[in-house]
C-alpha cells in the first residue's frame, strides 16, 4: 500500500542555502579580519601571554616575547634571576593579578633616546596588583608592542621624561 506523501516546497532551495552559508562565512571572516587580526588585538594578546607567564613564575618564556632590543638589554638568565629576585624575594609576592587596558597605536616610537625609532608601535597600559611584604601594591607600566619577523614582541620604555 502506498502512502500519500505531500510534497511541499523545501524551505530553502540548494542555491538559497549556499547563499546563506556564504553570507554567514563572509560575516565571520569580516569579524575575524576587523576584530581578531587587528594589530591592537594581536598586541594585547601578546601582552596577556607575557603576564600570564610572569604570573606563573615562567620568566624564561616571558623573556622570549621580548623584542630583540629588549633581549639585548638582558640575557635570558639575567632576566630570570632579576625578576625572581625583585618580585619573589625582595617584595615577597608569590603571584599577582593584572589588568590589561585598551591598546593605542602610537605610530613612531623608540625604546630610549638612543635607540632607533620603530613604526606602527602599539601601547598597552598594564596594572599589576600584588600582595607584598609591604602590603598591597599596584604597579602600572606601559608596554609597547611591535611586529618583528612576523611575531608580536614587547618592549619597555627607558625614556627619562615619561
Amino acid at each position: 500500500m502506498q502512502q500519500n506523501r505531500r510534497k511541499g516546497k523545501p524551505i530553502l532551495t540548494s542555491l538559497q542555502f549556499i547563499i546563506v552559508v556564504l553570507v554567514i562565512l563572509s560575516i565571520l571572516l569580516f569579524y575575524y579580519n576587523v576584530v581578531w587580526s587587528t594589530d591592537g588585538h594581536q598586541a594585547k594578546k601578546t601582552v596577556v601571554e607575557f603576564y600570564e607567564y610572569e604570573q606563573n613564575g615562567n620568566f624564561g618564556s616571558a623573556w622570549e616575547l621580548f623584542h630583540s632590543s629588549m633581549q639585548e638589554k638582558f640575557s635570558k638568565e639575567t632576566y630570570i634571576q632579576k625578576r625572581a629576585l625583585v618580585f619573589m624575594q625582595q617584595l615577597g609576592a608569590s603571584t599577582f593579578e593584572f589588568e590589561v587596558n585598551d591598546v593605542k597605536n602610537v605610530g613612531a616610537w623608540g625604546m630610549s633616546a638612543t635607540t632607533p625609532v620603530l613604526s606602527d608601535v602599539q601601547r598597552v597600559q598594564v596594572t599589576q596588583h600584588m600582595l607584598t611584604i609591604f602590603g598591597k601594591l599596584e604597579l602600572n607600566q606601559e608596554i609597547f608592542a611591535i611586529e618583528e619577523n612576523g611575531e608580536w614582541k614587547l618592549l619597555w620604555s627607558y625614556h627619562e621624561d615619561t
